[in-house]
Protein backbone atom coordinates (compact mmCIF):
# COMPACT_ATOMS: atom_id res chain seq x y z
CA UNK A 1 0.00 0.00 0.00
CA UNK A 2 1.36 3.29 -1.43
CA UNK A 3 0.64 6.21 1.32
CA UNK A 4 0.38 9.68 -0.44
CA UNK A 5 1.35 11.35 2.91
CA UNK A 6 2.83 9.87 6.49
CA UNK A 7 3.02 12.28 8.78
CA UNK A 8 5.42 11.84 12.08
CA UNK A 9 5.22 13.71 15.21
CA UNK A 10 7.94 13.71 17.93
CA UNK A 11 10.04 12.02 15.18
CA UNK A 12 13.20 12.22 17.56
CA UNK A 13 11.57 9.12 18.94
CA UNK A 14 13.00 6.88 16.22
CA UNK A 15 16.49 8.84 16.95
CA UNK A 16 17.76 5.00 17.05
CA UNK A 17 18.12 2.60 14.56
CA UNK A 18 17.70 -0.21 16.39
CA UNK A 19 14.81 -0.32 18.32
CA UNK A 20 11.43 -1.83 17.69
CA UNK A 21 9.88 1.70 17.36
CA UNK A 22 12.08 2.74 14.63
CA UNK A 23 12.04 -0.31 12.96
CA UNK A 24 8.21 -0.60 12.85
CA UNK A 25 8.09 3.15 11.90
CA UNK A 26 10.52 2.45 8.72
CA UNK A 27 8.18 0.04 6.94
CA UNK A 28 5.68 2.87 7.30
CA UNK A 29 8.11 5.73 6.04
CA UNK A 30 9.27 3.54 3.34
CA UNK A 31 5.78 3.32 1.93
CA UNK A 32 4.54 6.50 1.57
CA UNK A 33 5.26 9.25 -1.06
CA UNK A 34 6.13 11.97 0.88
CA UNK A 35 6.85 12.35 4.42
CA UNK A 36 6.83 15.37 6.93
CA UNK A 37 8.47 15.11 10.44
CA UNK A 38 8.12 17.11 13.13
CA UNK A 39 10.00 17.72 16.37
CA UNK A 40 11.03 20.66 18.64
CA UNK A 41 14.21 18.83 19.53
CA UNK A 42 15.43 16.78 16.81
CA UNK A 43 18.65 16.01 18.22
CA UNK A 44 18.56 15.08 22.01
CA UNK A 45 21.93 14.87 22.60
CA UNK A 46 24.30 13.72 19.28
CA UNK A 47 24.29 14.19 15.43
CA UNK A 48 23.86 10.42 15.14
CA UNK A 49 20.30 10.92 15.82
CA UNK A 50 19.64 12.98 12.91
CA UNK A 51 20.54 10.33 10.58
CA UNK A 52 17.46 7.73 10.83
CA UNK A 53 15.24 10.74 10.08
CA UNK A 54 17.54 12.07 7.44
CA UNK A 55 17.58 8.88 5.86
CA UNK A 56 13.53 8.29 5.96
CA UNK A 57 13.06 11.79 4.41
CA UNK A 58 15.84 11.67 1.90
CA UNK A 59 17.88 8.47 1.67
CA UNK A 60 19.83 9.33 -1.26
CA UNK A 61 21.30 12.80 0.97
CA UNK A 62 23.94 10.06 2.48
CA UNK A 63 24.28 6.43 1.38
CA UNK A 64 24.98 4.90 4.28
CA UNK A 65 25.17 5.64 8.30
CA UNK A 66 29.26 5.34 8.19
CA UNK A 67 29.84 8.10 5.91
CA UNK A 68 26.93 10.16 7.56
CA UNK A 69 29.30 9.17 10.86
CA UNK A 70 32.53 9.45 9.86
CA UNK A 71 32.04 13.46 9.17
CA UNK A 72 29.66 14.65 11.53
CA UNK A 73 30.03 12.55 14.51
CA UNK A 74 33.66 12.37 14.64
CA UNK A 75 33.44 8.64 14.09
CA UNK A 76 36.20 6.28 14.65
CA UNK A 77 36.88 2.60 14.30
CA UNK A 78 37.67 0.43 17.71
CA UNK A 79 37.49 -3.16 18.72
CA UNK A 80 34.00 -3.27 19.10
CA UNK A 81 33.28 -1.51 15.90
CA UNK A 82 32.51 2.66 14.73
CA UNK A 83 31.93 4.59 17.57
CA UNK A 84 29.82 7.68 16.40
CA UNK A 85 28.83 9.18 19.72
CA UNK A 86 31.13 12.29 19.14
CA UNK A 87 30.87 15.50 17.09
CA UNK A 88 32.26 17.26 14.00
CA UNK A 89 32.16 19.93 11.46
CA UNK A 90 28.64 20.97 12.91
CA UNK A 91 28.24 24.45 11.09
CA UNK A 92 28.45 22.53 8.17
CA UNK A 93 25.64 20.06 8.78
CA UNK A 94 23.32 22.77 10.08
CA UNK A 95 23.80 24.16 6.41
CA UNK A 96 23.05 21.43 4.34
CA UNK A 97 20.01 20.32 6.63
CA UNK A 98 18.69 23.47 6.25
CA UNK A 99 19.11 23.81 2.76
CA UNK A 100 17.59 20.68 1.88
CA UNK A 101 15.67 18.93 4.70
CA UNK A 102 15.35 21.13 7.39
CA UNK A 103 12.37 23.82 7.95
CA UNK A 104 13.19 25.43 11.49
CA UNK A 105 10.32 27.96 13.04
CA UNK A 106 11.07 30.19 15.99
CA UNK A 107 8.19 31.12 18.71
CA UNK A 108 8.95 34.30 17.21
CA UNK A 109 8.38 33.64 13.85
CA UNK A 110 4.69 32.06 14.36
CA UNK A 111 3.40 34.20 17.25
CA UNK A 112 1.48 36.38 14.59
CA UNK A 113 -0.37 33.17 14.09
CA UNK A 114 -1.44 32.44 17.30
CA UNK A 115 -4.91 33.21 18.88
CA UNK A 116 -4.03 35.51 21.79
CA UNK A 117 -3.54 33.59 25.23
CA UNK A 118 -6.89 32.97 27.05
CA UNK A 119 -6.06 33.66 30.79
CA UNK A 120 -9.66 33.80 32.34
CA UNK A 121 -11.02 30.66 31.60
CA UNK A 122 -11.31 29.73 35.52
CA UNK A 123 -13.26 33.46 36.13
CA UNK A 124 -15.79 32.25 33.55
CA UNK A 125 -16.32 28.83 35.20
CA UNK A 126 -16.17 30.53 38.68
CA UNK A 127 -19.15 32.90 37.13
CA UNK A 128 -21.01 30.16 36.63
CA UNK A 129 -21.38 28.23 39.80
CA UNK A 130 -20.06 24.88 38.30
CA UNK A 131 -18.44 22.42 40.12
CA UNK A 132 -15.33 21.83 38.12
CA UNK A 133 -11.92 19.86 38.59
CA UNK A 134 -8.93 21.53 37.33
CA UNK A 135 -5.71 19.93 36.84
CA UNK A 136 -2.48 21.96 36.68
CA UNK A 137 0.93 20.97 36.79
CA UNK A 138 3.39 24.18 37.90
CA UNK A 139 3.14 25.94 41.40
CA UNK A 140 3.00 28.94 40.00
CA UNK A 141 -0.53 28.31 38.69
CA UNK A 142 -1.79 26.28 40.89
CA UNK A 143 -1.11 29.44 43.41
CA UNK A 144 -2.67 31.85 40.77
CA UNK A 145 -5.67 29.65 40.67
CA UNK A 146 -6.01 29.28 44.53
CA UNK A 147 -5.88 32.89 45.10
CA UNK A 148 -8.81 33.38 42.37
CA UNK A 149 -11.15 31.20 44.41
CA UNK A 150 -10.41 33.01 47.82
CA UNK A 151 -10.87 36.44 45.93
CA UNK A 152 -14.02 35.16 44.78
CA UNK A 153 -15.06 33.22 48.26
CA UNK A 154 -15.47 29.68 46.57
CA UNK A 155 -14.86 26.96 48.63
CA UNK A 156 -12.11 24.48 46.95
CA UNK A 157 -10.24 21.11 48.08
CA UNK A 158 -6.71 20.98 46.19
CA UNK A 159 -5.35 17.49 45.84
CA UNK A 160 -1.22 17.34 44.94
CA UNK A 161 -0.75 14.27 43.23
CA UNK A 162 3.02 14.70 43.04
CA UNK A 163 3.23 14.86 46.84
CA UNK A 164 2.71 10.81 46.47
CA UNK A 165 6.02 10.26 44.57
CA UNK A 166 8.25 11.98 47.24
CA UNK A 167 9.47 11.06 50.78
CA UNK A 168 9.07 11.72 53.77
CA UNK A 169 6.24 11.62 56.44
CA UNK A 170 2.68 10.61 56.04
CA UNK A 171 -0.88 10.06 57.59
CA UNK A 172 -3.07 7.12 57.00
CA UNK A 173 -5.99 7.23 58.66
CA UNK A 174 -8.71 4.25 59.78
CA UNK A 175 -12.22 3.87 60.07
CA UNK A 176 -12.73 4.27 64.04
CA UNK A 177 -10.88 7.69 63.82
CA UNK A 178 -7.49 6.49 64.81
CA UNK A 179 -4.43 7.60 62.16
CA UNK A 180 -0.93 5.78 61.96
CA UNK A 181 2.06 8.34 61.37
CA UNK A 182 4.71 6.99 59.22
CA UNK A 183 8.00 7.97 57.51
CA UNK A 184 9.63 6.44 54.10
CA UNK A 185 12.88 6.86 52.10
CA UNK A 186 10.76 5.01 49.88
CA UNK A 187 7.88 7.13 47.71
CA UNK A 188 5.03 7.11 49.58
CA UNK A 189 3.04 5.10 46.15
CA UNK A 190 5.63 2.64 47.24
CA UNK A 191 5.18 2.34 50.99
CA UNK A 192 1.54 2.87 50.60
CA UNK A 193 1.47 -0.04 48.54
CA UNK A 194 3.72 -2.57 51.33
CA UNK A 195 1.03 -1.71 53.62
CA UNK A 196 -1.64 -2.37 51.46
CA UNK A 197 -0.15 -5.72 50.79
CA UNK A 198 1.05 -6.42 54.30
CA UNK A 199 -2.87 -5.90 55.39
CA UNK A 200 -3.97 -8.24 52.35
CA UNK A 201 -1.96 -11.21 53.45
CA UNK A 202 -2.04 -10.75 57.06
CA UNK A 203 1.30 -9.93 58.15
CA UNK A 204 0.93 -8.24 61.20
CA UNK A 205 4.51 -8.40 62.20
CA UNK A 206 5.53 -6.40 59.06
CA UNK A 207 3.72 -3.39 59.56
CA UNK A 208 1.45 -1.50 62.30
CA UNK A 209 -1.89 -0.90 60.42
CA UNK A 210 -1.89 -4.47 59.44
CA UNK A 211 -1.79 -5.15 63.10
CA UNK A 212 -4.28 -2.53 63.54
CA UNK A 213 -6.81 -3.56 60.76
CA UNK A 214 -6.19 -7.80 62.47
CA UNK A 215 -5.55 -7.65 65.82
CA UNK A 216 -7.68 -4.58 67.63
CA UNK A 217 -11.18 -5.58 65.92
CA UNK A 218 -12.75 -4.86 62.37
CA UNK A 219 -10.94 -1.59 61.07
CA UNK A 220 -10.86 -0.17 57.41
CA UNK A 221 -8.41 1.65 56.80
CA UNK A 222 -8.90 4.12 54.68
CA UNK A 223 -5.67 4.17 51.94
CA UNK A 224 -7.14 6.51 49.52
CA UNK A 225 -7.21 9.17 52.60
CA UNK A 226 -3.80 9.11 53.19
CA UNK A 227 -2.04 12.38 52.93
CA UNK A 228 1.54 13.82 53.22
CA UNK A 229 2.58 15.81 56.91
CA UNK A 230 6.55 16.57 55.49
CA UNK A 231 7.94 15.60 52.41
CA UNK A 232 11.60 16.50 53.71
CA UNK A 233 14.45 13.99 52.01
CA UNK A 234 16.80 14.01 54.78
CA UNK A 235 16.96 11.26 57.40
CA UNK A 236 17.01 12.52 60.81
CA UNK A 237 14.61 15.44 59.94
CA UNK A 238 12.16 12.81 59.15
CA UNK A 239 13.06 10.99 61.91
CA UNK A 240 12.01 13.82 64.29
CA UNK A 241 9.25 15.25 62.02
CA UNK A 242 7.57 11.66 62.59
CA UNK A 243 8.32 11.77 66.07
CA UNK A 244 6.50 15.11 66.72
CA UNK A 245 3.65 14.03 64.85
CA UNK A 246 2.91 11.10 66.91
CA UNK A 247 3.36 13.29 69.81
CA UNK A 248 0.72 15.64 68.55
CA UNK A 249 -2.23 13.25 67.23
CA UNK A 250 -3.06 11.73 70.30
CA UNK A 251 -5.57 8.89 68.56
CA UNK A 252 -2.44 7.08 66.91
CA UNK A 253 -1.77 3.46 66.58
CA UNK A 254 2.16 3.45 66.09
CA UNK A 255 3.70 0.79 67.73
CA UNK A 256 5.28 1.74 71.11
CA UNK A 257 8.75 0.85 70.15
CA UNK A 258 9.08 2.32 67.13
CA UNK A 259 10.70 5.67 66.17
CA UNK A 260 12.44 8.47 68.04
CA UNK A 261 10.59 10.11 71.29
CA UNK A 262 9.86 13.42 72.37
CA UNK A 263 11.82 14.58 75.19
CA UNK A 264 9.47 16.19 78.05
CA UNK A 265 11.32 19.22 77.81
CA UNK A 266 9.85 19.81 74.47
CA UNK A 267 6.33 19.12 75.59
CA UNK A 268 4.75 22.59 76.10
CA UNK A 269 6.03 24.09 73.30
CA UNK A 270 4.61 21.30 71.10
CA UNK A 271 1.13 21.90 72.81
CA UNK A 272 1.02 25.30 70.95
CA UNK A 273 1.20 23.03 67.61
CA UNK A 274 -0.68 20.57 68.10
CA UNK A 275 -3.29 20.99 65.13
CA UNK A 276 -5.81 18.03 65.13
CA UNK A 277 -6.63 15.85 61.82
CA UNK A 278 -10.26 16.67 60.21
CA UNK A 279 -11.66 13.51 61.30
CA UNK A 280 -10.45 14.17 64.78
CA UNK A 281 -12.58 17.61 65.27
CA UNK A 282 -15.34 16.38 63.60
CA UNK A 283 -15.83 13.67 66.27
CA UNK A 284 -15.27 16.50 69.09
CA UNK A 285 -18.03 18.22 67.63
CA UNK A 286 -20.53 15.17 67.75
CA UNK A 287 -19.76 14.04 71.09
CA UNK A 288 -20.59 15.71 74.41
CA UNK A 289 -16.97 14.86 76.28
CA UNK A 290 -14.57 16.40 74.30
CA UNK A 291 -11.65 14.03 76.17
CA UNK A 292 -13.51 11.03 74.60
CA UNK A 293 -10.43 10.64 72.06
CA UNK A 294 -7.85 11.51 74.50
CA UNK A 295 -8.96 8.79 76.75
CA UNK A 296 -8.90 6.58 73.92
CA UNK A 297 -6.63 3.34 74.12
CA UNK A 298 -4.57 4.64 71.56
CA UNK A 299 -4.08 8.14 72.80
CA UNK A 300 -2.98 6.55 76.07
CA UNK A 301 -0.43 4.53 74.52
CA UNK A 302 1.05 7.55 72.64
CA UNK A 303 0.98 9.21 76.24
CA UNK A 304 2.95 6.44 78.09
CA UNK A 305 5.18 5.85 74.44
CA UNK A 306 6.75 9.82 75.15
CA UNK A 307 6.97 9.10 78.61
CA UNK A 308 9.39 7.04 78.02
CA UNK A 309 11.27 9.38 75.87
CA UNK A 310 12.84 11.12 79.04
CA UNK A 311 16.43 9.72 78.60
CA UNK A 312 16.54 10.66 74.67
CA UNK A 313 18.43 13.31 73.40
CA UNK A 314 15.96 16.30 72.51
CA UNK A 315 15.87 17.23 68.89
CA UNK A 316 17.20 20.21 67.27
CA UNK A 317 15.58 23.18 66.01
CA UNK A 318 16.66 23.29 62.67
CA UNK A 319 15.65 19.13 62.27
CA UNK A 320 12.00 19.82 62.78
CA UNK A 321 10.03 20.61 59.97
CA UNK A 322 8.21 23.48 61.32
CA UNK A 323 8.37 26.95 61.66
CA UNK A 324 6.30 27.48 64.29
CA UNK A 325 7.32 24.74 66.21
CA UNK A 326 10.55 25.82 65.76
CA UNK A 327 10.16 29.20 66.82
CA UNK A 328 8.40 27.75 70.14
CA UNK A 329 10.98 25.57 70.64
CA UNK A 330 13.73 28.08 70.85
CA UNK A 331 11.89 30.09 73.17
CA UNK A 332 11.42 27.54 75.46
CA UNK A 333 14.64 26.41 75.47
CA UNK A 334 15.95 30.07 76.07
Amino acid sequence: MLLLLLLQDESHFIKSSESARSKAASVLLKSSKRVLMLSGTPALSRPIELYPQISAINPRLFSNVVKFGKRYCAGVKDQFGWNFSGSSNLEELKLLLEDSVMIRRLKSDVIPELPPKVRDYISDILDSDKKFICFAHHKVVLDGICDTLMEKNKEYATAYAHRLSSTGVYRIPCSCRAVYIGTTQQSFKTRISEHRRNCRLGHVGKSAVAEHAYLEGEHNIRFEDTNTLSDTPHLYARLHREAIEIYKHKNNFNRKEEGLKVNKAWYPALRKTNIKPAHVAQLNNTTPDADRVGNSKPAREAHSSADRGDNSKPPPPHCIDNDAASADCNRHAQ
